[in-house]
């Protein structure tokens, strides 16, 4: 419980460096940063402390770290400086945002829903099975993600600035190429089912 405020601010940072089209610092921190810095001390803490809270310490102190770097790096990349004639109304900011949470939070419920209800029917090792092959079956869904996380600033500016035609076009692209990616893995998937 002493992570979650840490890691929900270094997500709203994170969030807020794919605004600012820092597309490489948002890709890092959102996928990369944790994991790796998460190993390289786990490595390093098991080698010189054996005990069995090493893990939640190390992962409270990288969530602690990423967090100051992530708002380091937003403020270093944020302008700071406020224009009174584009800010949004508190009603204006939700009626934008409100869909997009809406979206994100069935997504949640979406990903968990179905191992929480086979796991109120069948055993714990059964629930492991079918969570590792979610988990394979996900690997398609890895393009469509990084395609999302380039393109979704250029759909909100192209929609602001009122393009609708360079916003279809540009949908259309990343559909394509999104489709293009995943073939291959599912080609492989349809291939070799069994291994």
């Amino acid at each position: 419980s002493y992570v979650v405020p840490f890691y929900s601010l270094m997500l709203l940072n994170v969030e807020s460096l794919r605004g600012l089209k820092s597309i490489g610092y948002f890709s890092f921190f959102k996928t990369a940063a944790i994991h790796i810095f998460n190993l390289a001390l786990l490595l390093i803490g098991y080698k010189f402390y054996n005990h069995d809270y090493i893990p939640l310490i190390i992962l409270l102190c990288v969530i602690g770290l990423v967090f100051i770097y992530s708002l380091l790096i937003w403020y270093k990349s944020a302008d700071l400086r406020v224009e009174t004639e584009n800010v949004f109304s508190i009603k204006e900011l939700l009626n934008i945002s409100y869909p997009m949470m809406l979206s994100s939070s069935v997504m949640y419920i979406m990903n968990w829903s179905s191992v929480i209800i086979l796991g109120m029917y069948v055993s714990e090792k059964q629930i492991g099975i079918f969570h590792a092959a979610v988990k394979m079956a996900t690997v398609t869904s890895i393009s469509l993600m990084a395609i999302n996380s380039i393109a979704a600033p250029k759909f909100s500016e192209l929609y602001t600035q009122g393009k609708m035609k360079e916003l279809q076009n540009f949908i259309t692209r990343c559909t394509q190429l999104i489709f293009i990616t995943s073939v291959p893995i599912l080609l492989i998937f349809i291939t070799f089912p069994n291994e």
